[in-house]
């Protein structure tokens, strides 16, 4: 009695499952989302310091990040450390002996292990010392590539590699970025950039920036002026010429941590 009971019961609720679908009916729901807009981790960018063959991150197999522009300004980072120690993994390292941008990643330390490049350019270590760039203001992008990078960039890069990425001529639209900044420790800052189309063929990036500072400890006080500017010459479709230039004149107190009397 109790089986027939069980198998009347079963056959009750296979009944009465399409009768329950047929009522449970799902609004259908379309996401869309602006890839432009929403950059999110920078995936899809072209990433320079982790291959040569024009891949973005999202292809390169290996541990590659990319600190935008948009980041670096939104969180008021004015000096290329404050802004690398952004990509997960960086540690600062600096003193004054080392230009005051070393880091530390996965256990390496110093320039000596940690290459820095310059639109792909190898800024090579004089005296253990790197000192550009000064400043971020000049800075489009900052890609990093974590571990070896000896293949692509040389000898030495053992712990990673940090290529900056500075703003370059366009002919699509003309730029004009003004920074006028102040803060505490006596922060006063001045930064002027312009850019755009001379002509069909002509296209010109200024970019100009003084930064000035008290220090946060006494007689530490900071000023940096840094100057970039490019022209690039599109002689045909495949073939563009560009000429640049970049200055920068950093005085910066000797800080090493130990408080002296003048």
């Amino acid at each position: 009695m109790k089986n027939t009971r069980r198998l009347l019961l079963g056959s009750g609720l296979l009944l009465c499952a399409p009768v329950f679908a047929e009522h449970l009916q799902l609004e259908e729901m379309s996401v869309v989302a602006d890839s432009e807009k929403a950059a999110g981790l920078s995936l899809y960018e072209h990433h320079q310091a982790g291959s040569r063959l024009g891949l973005s991150a999202m292809d390169i197999p290996a541990s590659v990040a990319i600190v935008s522009g948009e980041d670096i300004a939104e969180k008021g980072d004015f000096s290329g450390l404050s802004a690398l120690t952004r990509a997960a993994g960086f540690a600062a390292n600096a003193s004054p002996g080392n230009g005051g941008s070393a880091t530390s990643v996965r256990g390496f330390a110093g320039h000596s292990s940690v290459v820095s490049t310059y639109d792909g350019n190898r800024l090579y270590v004089g005296s253990g010392t790197v000192s550009f760039p000064a400043d971020t203001w000049a800075i489009d992008r900052i890609e990093v590539l974590r571990g070896p990078g000896s293949v692509i960039h040389g000898v030495g890069a053992i712990g990673a590699t940090v290529n900056y990425v500075p703003k370059k001529p366009r002919f699509e639209q003309s730029q004009r970025e003004l920074d006028i900044s102040a803060g505490s420790f006596g922060l006063r800052r001045f930064a002027l950039g312009l850019g755009g189309a001379a002509n069909e063929r002509l296209a010109y990036r200024v970019d100009a920036v003084d930064h000035r500072s008290n220090g946060y400890v006494d007689r530490a006080d900071e000023r940096r002026q840094a100057l970039a500017a490019s022209v690039l010459f599109q002689a045909s479709e495949r073939l563009g010429l560009q000429f640049a230039v970049d200055v920068a004149d950093t005085d910066a107190a000797p800080y090493w941590g130990t408080p002296l009397v003048n």
